[in-house]
């Protein structure tokens, strides 16, 4: 093996590293070593139009709900009474992202 061997070696050794690091963290769908595959935009327009359509439908069950989350909701028995659970799937990135945001910066 000459050296020109040893660096492609050690480079196919670090992105398989890499990718089997990033593979716990991003859904398979998403993951692949070709970068053409390896979008989020999609997941991203989806988690926009449902947090929109929760705020425009819903707008006030669905501050309360980020409000609460964030823990910045205070001790109100009605307000409380407010609070959709059922807008914290999964899929709702941007939803989970605004609850953090609050959490970290308020």
């Amino acid at each position: 093996m000459n050296y020109l061997d040893l660096t492609l070696l050690t480079k196919r050794a670090r992105i398989s590293l890499f990718g089997s690091l990033l593979s716990g963290f991003l859904p398979l769908s998403l993951w692949s070593h070709r970068k053409s595959a390896m979008t989020v935009a999609p997941l991203m327009l989806r988690s926009l139009i449902r947090l929109m359509a929760t705020l425009l439908g819903q707008p006030v069950a669905a501050i309360t709900t980020i409000l609460y989350y964030g823990e910045l909701l205070p001790e109100n028995s009605v307000l409380v009474r407010m609070v959709r659970h059922d807008f914290l799937d999964r899929d709702n990135h941007l939803f989970h992202f605004l609850i953090n945001f609050l959490r970290c910066f308020w």
